[in-house]
């Protein structure tokens, strides 16, 4: 199992957010190598996380998931993700777009 991690876009200038889109599946042996290449790629600024496209979580990577929003991380799940559900069982804050994350973003700040 494993993922890559892709810079969607550059810093959005309204909502001043990086977005980061995960693809493929984040499992136990992987989710160390993620939480840091997030934490590396966002530099300490405000990170949109889209998971739309992942595939699987395992425990500990839904652990490194709420880490990581307590660092200014949105994560963003689409409502077709095969993740949507267990997301949502475990209580992870998420909105389903990265438009949606970024316009509340920009009414926070």
């Amino acid at each position: 199992m494993s993922f890559e991690l892709r810079r969607r876009s550059e810093i959005d200038e309204v909502s001043r957010t990086l977005v980061l889109e995960v693809v493929g599946e984040v499992d136990s042996i992987t989710t160390d190598d993620f939480e840091e290449q997030v934490g590396e790629m966002a530099d300490g600024g405000p990170v949109i996380l889209d998971m739309s496209t992942v595939t699987y979580l395992s425990s500990s990577a839904f652990a490194a998931i709420d880490r990581l929003i307590g660092r200014d991380v949105m994560v963003v799940i689409a409502d077709d993700s095969p993740v949507r559900r267990a997301a949502a069982l475990m209580g992870v804050p998420s909105f389903r777009s990265v438009v949606e994350a970024r316009a509340s973003r920009a009414d926070a700040g």
